[in-house]
């Protein structure tokens, strides 16, 4: 598969100012990107690679491009007759040009061996993980890589318990499942104590958890509860989601000064992770997830998404706060639509900032859509502290032709 995908502005502030959708354009509207990429796909092997320039929107004319060229990766799992697991290997390297004269060539080289699961006659399920990892840099003008090459070879070792229960009754299936993971790097790393890493429920187990590897010794302990509903009808069994809620923190011997703080992980006990996932009925559904601090204080991170809907009516809520060592983030926002029939629908959606009380965009959406068209009259009204843009009230008319692109003449302002 060979891709070629050029992006060009002829104003920084173009995209956020007309908000144009479509699958042509560019997703993010502060970086363009502009690539030839070749992938390569086979049975055995994965083999992807490229040339790619960034444009910063932002940034000053002589160092708002960065040059990658050229990157590849290339993957291959495999499994060894001798040993009861599965392989993984992994190699990617890239040639970085950016800020004008700051020069980067990495390579890294990753293998990793993971068990099969054991289980044993009491119900406990084990495996074990290996991960190697070599990585050799060379940099000029460049703060973080020496202008002779170096390299490292680092491994780190992780071991997974848990113990799945079971309860099941005539209209419920419940399921405990408490889980440990040991691992160990005997390794130094570097100051990454800057980088941004935020850990949740859905990544503290990961054995790659922070994208490099963790010094020293670390035990993750969490507990995952979920609840079924059993309904049978005709004959006919049927299970839904009801309840799954999901805890988890880890312990270190000592601080690790190295480890991205808003991570937490770099303390001897960082903060306690969780989730929970509730469906009271067919109509409603929420997500809620949740980092506190270890000694239960103060909640760093929630994010709570509820939705709701019934024939053809659907609103959803997503509330974001960011506190502490995580960030500094308080946002609500809200989406609603209404669809008359196949063709016909509405939709209104906005977004509150309640760290500057201010509301950063109003947006109400009339469509008409068939299988090739789709019509869009759109009310927009948004706050803008971009230079260049101030806040307007528009009114959009937009014709896609699916699956290409979308025309709109010039908008009606207010």
């Amino acid at each position: 598969l060979l891709e070629i995908n050029y992006e060009k502005t002829s104003n920084d502030n173009y995209l956020k100012l007309f908000d144009l959708k479509s699958p042509l354009l560019p997703e993010s509207k502060d970086v363009l990107e502009s690539r030839i990429k070749l992938d390569l796909e086979n049975e055995n092997y994965n083999l992807t690679t490229s040339v790619i320039m960034y444009e910063t929107l932002s940034d000053t004319n002589t160092d708002r491009y960065q040059y990658v060229l050229p990157s590849y990766n290339f993957s291959k799992n495999f499994n060894l007759e001798q040993l009861d697991g599965s392989f993984n290997f992994n190699s990617s390297g890239q040639n970085s040009l950016r800020d004008t004269n700051v020069y980067t060539t990495s390579l890294s080289n990753n293998l990793n061996y993971d068990t099969n699961n054991i289980f044993f006659d009491n119900g406990v399920k084990t495996n074990f993980e290996v991960l190697l990892k070599n990585i050799n840099t060379v940099g000029k003008n460049n703060p973080q890589y020496k202008e002779s090459p170096q390299s490292e070879l680092m491994s780190a070792y992780v071991y997974n318990t848990s113990l799945p229960l079971v309860k099941n009754t005539e209209k419920n299936r419940n399921t405990l499942e408490p889980k440990l993971s040991f691992r160990f790097s005997p390794h130094d790393m570097k100051n990454n104590t800057a980088q941004k890493r935020r850990i949740s429920i859905d990544n503290v187990f990961s054995a790659n958890r922070l994208g490099f590897f963790e010094s020293g010794e670390s035990l993750t302990m969490g507990l995952n509860f979920k609840q079924e509903r059993v309904k049978t009808k005709n004959e006919i069994r049927e299970i839904t989601e009801y309840l799954d809620l999901k805890l988890a923190t880890a312990f270190r011997l000592k601080e690790e000064k190295n480890i991205p703080i808003n991570s937490t992980l770099d303390k001897k006990k960082s903060n306690i992770f969780g989730q929970l996932n509730f469906f009271p009925t067919n109509n409603i559904s929420l997500k809620y997830d949740f980092s506190l601090t270890e000694n239960l204080d103060m909640l760093e991170y929630n994010s709570i998404i509820a939705n709701f809907n019934y024939k053809s009516f659907n609103t959803s809520f997503n509330i974001l706060e960011e506190r502490g060592v995580i960030g500094l983030t308080n946002i609500i926002q809200n989406s609603t639509s209404y669809r008359f029939d196949d063709s016909n629908s509405i939709v209104f959606n906005t977004r509150k900032n309640k760290n500057l009380n201010l509301t950063e965009y109003y947006d109400l959406v009339y469509r008409y859509q068939n299988d090739c068209l789709i019509a869009d009259i759109q009310y927009k009204k948004n706050y803008y502290s971009d230079s260049g843009i101030e806040p307007v009230d528009e009114l959009f008319f937009t014709i896609t032709i699916v699956p290409l692109t979308t025309f709109s003449p010039d908008k009606l302002l207010k």
